[in-house]
């Protein structure tokens, strides 16, 4: 629980300003992104998160942490998971 007057640190990241976009939701391919996303989940231990998919990313599973928003802002933005993973897509942290 978070003490009343605690100040609380929000971190809004767009995706596009911290990887590469060449992943397509509907065909699929690209490079795998998962170590960059799961860095910006990471940080939601620490703080609020709030990640904005502006485009597709191809992964291979994202533990996510209490205080994390995922927005994707449009269908054509989100996670596809990559072939033969053998994962979840998303988990809880413990």
């Amino acid at each position: 629980m978070i003490k009343k007057g605690t100040f609380l640190h929000i971190h809004k990241i767009i995706a596009s300003e911290i990887s590469t976009r060449d992943s397509d939701v509907y065909n699929g391919g690209g490079t795998n992104l998962t170590d960059k996303p799961q860095r910006i989940l990471d940080l939601a231990k620490n703080a609020f998160v709030h990640l904005v998919t502006d485009g597709a990313a191809l992964i291979h599973g994202l533990c996510v942490h209490p205080n994390t928003i995922i927005e994707f802002i449009s269908s054509s933005c989100g996670f596809f998971m990559e072939d033969h993973s053998n994962k979840f897509m998303f988990v809880n942290s413990a």
